[in-house]
């Protein structure tokens, strides 16, 4: 009899464990959510950037205003922001963390600093709101 009940108390916590594990696991992904995209295009003799938040809290994609930055941009690239080690052509990655994603970074394009947040873009100072990306 008290083999039985050490094996059915066993099982619970087993299964307790486990639904646990599961439970952390979708809060996690729920918490978690894709990294920064970075998109820098050639325009005149600069570049024009643009940062996406793939997928929002409110659940779509959000996107930066455009921004102009100086320096020669010699193509068109889309760079996801995944660490502080990512390398950005023409800035400089001063900070970035992806704790929990999409994390916050600061890069400097010449003069130009950008802090990018899910809460919203600083812009040399200036904060801009996130925009529903078109339908």
């Amino acid at each position: 009899m008290r083999q039985s009940r050490m094996f059915r108390v066993s099982i619970w916590t087993a299964v307790a464990v486990i639904a646990a594990a599961g439970g952390s696991a979708v809060l996690w992904k729920w918490v978690n959510r894709s990294p920064f995209i970075l998109i820098i295009e050639p325009k005149g003799g600069g570049g024009v950037v643009q940062f996406i938040q793939p997928e929002s809290s409110s659940g779509g994609e959000l996107r930066s205003p455009r921004f102009e930055i100086a320096g020669p941009v010699s193509k068109a690239l889309r760079i996801v922001l995944t660490s502080r080690k990512v390398e950005v052509p023409g800035a400089v990655v001063e900070h970035g963390d992806t704790t929990i994603t999409p994390g916050a970074f600061r890069l400097r394009f010449g003069d130009r600093v950008f802090e990018v947040m899910e809460a919203r873009i600083i812009v040399d100072s200036i904060s801009h709101d996130w925009i529903p990306a078109p339908a």
